[in-house]
């Protein structure tokens, strides 16, 4: 499994076949909303089923967790926490 902080790359990877798994941080959070240009832009509809939270949970995080509970499994979110660097 690749995991990645870059949106256009996920979307790249899991159009060319492979398991992408996106890390959310503190600069990147507002990328996951261009998800659909970067799918129109690569003419795909596969996308990542695996998120990865690396910040502190806030209103994005539960509304990502409701999303993965109504989704049956189809989408998994993971909780790392705040990475310190």
């Amino acid at each position: 499994m690749i995991i990645t902080e870059d949106i256009e790359e996920a979307v790249r990877l899991s159009a060319q076949g492979e398991e992408v798994c996106f890390a959310i941080n503190e600069h990147n959070r507002s990328g996951i909303f261009t998800v659909c240009y970067y799918e129109l832009k690569y003419r795909t509809r596969k996308e990542f089923r695996c998120i990865r939270y690396r910040k502190t949970k806030d209103l994005l995080y539960w509304w990502l967790k409701t999303v993965s509970l109504l989704s049956f499994g189809y989408l998994t979110l993971i909780y790392e926490g705040p990475v310190r660097t």
